[in-house]
């Protein structure tokens, strides 16, 4: 067995502990359960004294080992603070960006309200008609703050930052304001499970850069579901928490083989072009087939041109990003950026009128 089908192999037998754990605590009492944790807290300090064990009796007593973890974590959670509540500096800056967002003059009346549902997950101005196209043409989880949302934004972090070179003083200094940065806007937009898995995978995928160790993809994902796991259990249920991690399971398990059918040539830019067409369609398809399942368990629904809209609207989508980040921080130093301003505008009704197209089809 490969090292990746025995990582894979025992974070499922962590995931089904926590989930059995989770299925027990339903039916005890919230404060007895952190006392039925300890006998697994035993089991797990015995097991992991077993040094002497070897080939498949280790990975047996790993497996346990890991399925009593996640027992113990689900059982023990009642004593675990909410670490995301009650956090007063984070509903200061998103108010702040709130009412930042407001004080730009925008061309239409539908930006603002936009641009505060991309960045700050807030929908509440949104008008109805607006709400149904994104409803309709499959581009709900593009307002629904997610991986998506903090992918851009740490792109545009590491571009930033990129300017500090590569001298290893510049690079921890790096590592710390992208994960701080990268954690207080986490935070401050409500620590949504897909938010919070973005965040795990950038901090995970860093630590690896900065230690000079390989990114296996499938290695992070799972170790970023663990950790998410073990320090809050109840996500399990959240159709979020498993929507995010069945669409990064698309990406990664699917996605190579998919774009390995049109395998790069190095041909000229323009040559290139219908293969970075195929480049997103796949990774489309690949969230699509992953997570069209439990869409229709849990929603009854399939966006019928999800393809079409990934490929026109998630391009927009990273421009728009871009374009109404640097807008903001331009504005917020007292810098009027007419011609931002004026791009973002046409950029974001552009946006909405593709949309409209395609709810209409």
């Amino acid at each position: 067995m490969t090292r990746d089908g025995i990582f894979a192999g025992l974070c499922t037998f962590f995931l089904a502990g926590i989930a059995a754990g989770t299925l027990v605590a339903e039916g005890l009492d919230p404060a007895s359960s952190p006392f039925l944790a300890v006998p697994f807290l035993l089991v797990i300090l015995f097991l992991t004294a077993r040094t002497s064990l070897s080939g498949r009796a280790c990975f047996q007593s790993l497996a346990a080992t890991f399925a009593c973890a996640g027992a113990f974590c689900a059982l023990a959670s009642g004593c675990i603070p909410d670490a995301f509540r009650g956090f007063p500096l984070a509903d200061l800056a998103v108010r702040s960006l709130r009412e930042a967002i407001d004080s730009i003059p925008w061309p239409s009346p539908t930006s603002a309200p936009l641009v505060k549902a991309l960045l700050t997950g807030d929908r509440s101005d949104l008008s109805r008609d607006i709400l149904y196209t994104f409803r309709r043409s499959g581009a709900s989880h593009i307002l629904a703050l997610s991986g998506l949302h903090l992918g851009v934004i740490y792109l545009i972090l590491g571009k930033v930052l990129s300017v500090l070179g590569r001298f290893p003083p510049s690079i921890i200094a790096r590592y710390v304001l992208i994960l701080v940065f990268s954690a207080f806007y986490t935070i401050m937009t409500g620590a949504s499970p897909s938010l919070v898995r973005a965040f795990l995978f950038i901090l995970l995928r860093e630590t690896a850069i900065l230690l000079h160790r390989p990114r296996h993809p499938l290695r992070i994902l799972l170790a970023a579901m663990v950790i998410q796991l073990a320090s809050s259990p109840s996500v399990l249920s959240s159709t979020g928490f498993q929507l995010s991690y069945l669409a990064m399971a698309g990406i990664t398990i699917l996605y190579p083989r998919l774009l390995a059918l049109w395998p790069d040539t190095g041909a000229a830019p323009l040559d290139r072009f219908p293969r970075k067409i195929w480049q997103a369609a796949s990774l489309s398809i690949s969230c699509q087939a992953f997570t069209a399942p439990l869409a229709w368990i849990r929603f009854h629904t399939l966006p019928a041109y999800f393809l079409i809209t990934n490929l026109l609207a998630l391009p927009l989508t990273f421009l728009i990003i871009i374009l109404v980040t640097a807008t903001i921080l331009l504005s917020s130093l007292g810098i009027h950026p007419g011609l931002l301003v004026t791009l973002s505008d046409k950029a974001l009704s552009l946006f909405l009128f593709i949309l409209k197209v395609i709810a209409g089809m």
